[in-house]
């Protein structure tokens, strides 16, 4: 949610050698800012009193009085600031409307992970359900869950990857695709577009790619959905060891942090090879490293980015 008045009382992976036919991953990012539309809508939120998940994380919209700020998270700190100050209530932009699509039931468990990922206090699931069999695509269904939804989220066969989608049932549905596979792993098999007035994200099946791919590109959307101004989901670290790499594609490796340098940067290490056990290596992470496409060796302090993984 996002705050409307207050009622008073070298990194990176932009650019370079990328496997032909898959996006890199900046231009991915940017493509679904650029096509990804802020809610005006909005719900007043109670200060005095509230508790529990509305108080999670509903971000500002337009700042009534001090002491928040235009575009701003809205944290537990900043509402107690704000009824410190004499606010006693505050208007947030809208909840964005998620369904929530497994294409089969393998895709079922990702989708009930996906779902704890959701459950935040800027999302609102208003469908999860796997797709019926026979359906052209995921989500091209009688009951429309665009019709109802901002961003639909399909798991496991992509429309875009189907015979199906490039027939004409997926024209009459309303359903395009902006770009389908990013060069990243894991989670390069990742399609965005829209189905009708939604818009539509198309994860992968598999449990670690998901939860990549959900991280990297679905809070992104829900935040531009938000209006979230100033949001840094990234940070400059600096690798422990040396890190081997083939080239062609970004990737993404889950690692911890271990401290700081002598000069105060962090300094990250990988938690394992994620491809021997994804989940588990997630689990123990405290973010994603992202070493670049072009790289075949990052040696000892290198610079690279590395991707939080914290609630917000």
């Amino acid at each position: 949610m996002i705050l409307h008045d207050l009622h008073a009382q070298r990194c990176g992976c932009d650019g370079g050698d990328v496997l032909p036919g898959l996006l890199p991953l900046d231009d991915a990012l940017r493509t679904c800012a650029q096509h990804t539309g802020i809610l005006q809508e909005a719900e007043t939120l109670p200060l005095a009193g509230a508790a529990g998940r509305h108080l999670a994380r509903p971000l500002i919209f337009r700042a009534g009085g001090p002491p928040l700020q235009t575009g701003h998270c809205l944290s537990r700190r900043d509402i107690a600031l704000a009824v410190a100050a004499g606010a006693k209530a505050a208007t947030v932009r809208r909840r964005v409307r998620i369904a929530l699509l497994p294409s089969d039931t393998q895709a079922i468990a990702v989708g009930r992970m996906l779902r704890a990922l959701m459950d935040r206090a800027d999302i609102e699931i208003v469908t999860c359900r796997p797709a019926t069999e026979g359906e052209p695509s995921p989500g091209i269904a009688a009951a429309r869950p665009e019709d109802a939804a901002d961003l639909v989220v399909t798991i496991g066969a992509a429309p875009a990857d189907r015979a199906e989608h490039r027939s004409g049932a997926a024209a009459a549905a309303g359903e395009t695709t902006i770009f389908a596979g990013v060069a990243i792993a894991p989670g390069g098999a990742v399609s965005f577009g829209r189905m009708g007035q939604a818009l539509r994200l198309s994860l992968p099946g598999d449990t670690a790619a998901a939860f990549v791919g959900w991280h990297m590109f679905g809070r992104a959307i829900v935040s531009n959905m938000q209006g979230a101004e100033g949001e840094n989901r990234k940070t400059i670290v600096a690798a422990v060891g040396r890190l081997g790499h083939t080239p062609g594609k970004c990737e993404l490796r889950p690692a911890r942090l271990v401290g700081f340098d002598e000069s105060g940067r962090a300094r990250v290490e990988p938690v394992a090879d994620p491809d021997a056990d994804g989940v588990r290596a997630l689990a123990q992470a405290d973010g994603l490293l992202l070493i670049p496409a072009h790289e075949d060796n990052m040696r000892p302090g290198d610079l690279l980015e590395f991707y939080p993984l914290k609630d917000c």
